[in-house]
């Protein structure tokens, strides 16, 4: 679903890491491998920049 907002978005992942303050490797394995482990402040800081709630990723 991270994907899909960062399209909808029109962010490339590098673009949305360093709006973000989320390390690109970190955005690049959530795409992949899903957000099950991610902290809520980084995920947080994603949602703000993507425009969207936490909920929305899942």
């Amino acid at each position: 679903m991270l994907k899909e907002k960062r399209k909808q978005a029109k962010l490339s992942q590098p673009k949305l890491s360093k709006e973000s303050d989320v390390p690109l490797r970190t955005i690049q394995n959530w795409e992949k491998r899903g957000i099950e482990h991610a902290t809520v402040g980084s995920l947080k800081r994603v949602c703000d920049v993507l425009g969207c709630k936490i909920d929305d990723l899942l």
